[in-house]
């Protein structure tokens, strides 16, 4: 609280578990999806759902209760959010039908909001020669935490079974809420105003019309018929399948990468500079132009579709190039 001595490196510790909670979260559901869609009943795009929910509601509350704890408490606004990913791991964890598990998978995705109040806090605390290295390092906490979902997701899906991608991130939010009411100290630094909730929806509805409805609905759609034109009938399954889980892990990468362009250079307040977000977006704008030149070596069909004919072996490995190109996709960076 406001009178405790700040001690840095039990803040941090506290801070980085709470981040690798949240970022493991983002990555060990992609390998159970396949898993997770006969589990649960559903379809493979039901089941991918499970992923899109959780960046899309990642998305929306980040820079909302990131203006949140920067007017009420930083400190104060972490440990609900921790709460509230806490509750969502445990109602994921418990759940037996994709309902159930999309609504944790959405108020899990309100733990976006850890790493600009984390950053705030260390700003605020840390002394100067401090911050830039605890912020890389907990930049860095995103990306390494993706990686090691996708990784520890196999064993954990061997050996136990899929409620545990949600038990463990779950018992190391709940130490990491604990930990952060006793330990970490609030910020006395307040931002006076007040949220305008007009620009935060306007926002929230263009990432969920601009991310779902134009550039995922054409491209998805235009991809997902690739691949069943240019493979046999008896592969559709495994070859959508990894168009799926590709186009997943695409954009756990990206999102790491993109923020680690864009905390690359700090300000002395803290906050990132401008061409962090330039080089993000140049980066984006890059992997959009090799994806398009990848798509112009697609050849066209002449003869007739899939249903009436073998696929051509060409077009069979134009389609592969074309599902390597989807997972490092604009979208992913931006």
């Amino acid at each position: 609280m406001a009178n405790r001595t700040t001690n840095y490196a039990l803040t941090f510790a506290v801070l980085g578990t709470a981040a690798l909670a949240f970022a493991l979260l983002q990555s060990l559901i992609i390998p159970a999806i396949p898993q997770l869609e006969h589990t649960l009943h559903t379809s493979e795009s039901g089941a991918s759902w499970l992923l899109t929910a959780y960046l899309l509601s990642a998305a929306i509350a980040t820079p909302i209760l990131g203006r949140v704890g920067d007017m009420l408490g930083k400190e104060k606004i972490i440990v609900a959010v921790l709460l509230a990913l806490t509750v969502g791991s445990l109602l994921s964890a418990l759940a037996t039908s994709l309902p159930v598990m999309l609504v944790g998978r959405v108020i899990q995705g309100t733990g976006g909001a850890i790493f600009p109040l984390a950053f705030g806090i260390i700003r605020d605390e840390f002394p100067a020669e401090r911050v830039a290295g605890a912020i890389g390092v907990m930049s860095a906490i995103l990306g390494a935490g993706a990686g090691a979902g996708i990784v520890l997701a196999g064993p954990i899906l061997v050996h136990l079974n899929y409620h545990w991608l949600f038990w463990i991130p779950m018992i190391m939010s709940a130490i990491a809420t604990v930990a952060t009411f006793l330990f970490v100290s609030e910020s006395p630094v307040r931002a006076p105003g007040r949220i305008n909730w007009l620009g935060a929806t306007l926002m929230s509805a263009w990432l969920v019309t601009g991310l779902l409805g134009i550039g995922i609905a054409l491209g998805f759609a235009s991809m997902a018929n690739l691949i069943i034109e240019a493979v046999p009938a008896e592969q559709t399954g495994v070859a959508t399948g990894m168009n799926t889980n590709i186009r997943n892990i695409g954009a756990a990468l990206g999102s790491g990468i993109a923020t680690s362009l864009v905390v690359s250079g700090l300000m002395p307040g803290g906050l990132p500079k401008e061409h962090g977000y330039v080089l993000a977006f140049a980066v984006s704008g890059l992997a959009l132009v090799v994806a398009a030149l990848a798509a112009l070596t697609i050849p066209k069909r002449t003869g007739p579709s899939i249903v009436e004919r073998e696929p051509h072996p060409a077009l069979t490995a134009e389609a592969e190039v074309v599902v390597g190109a989807i997972a490092f996709g604009p979208e992913d960076l931006a």
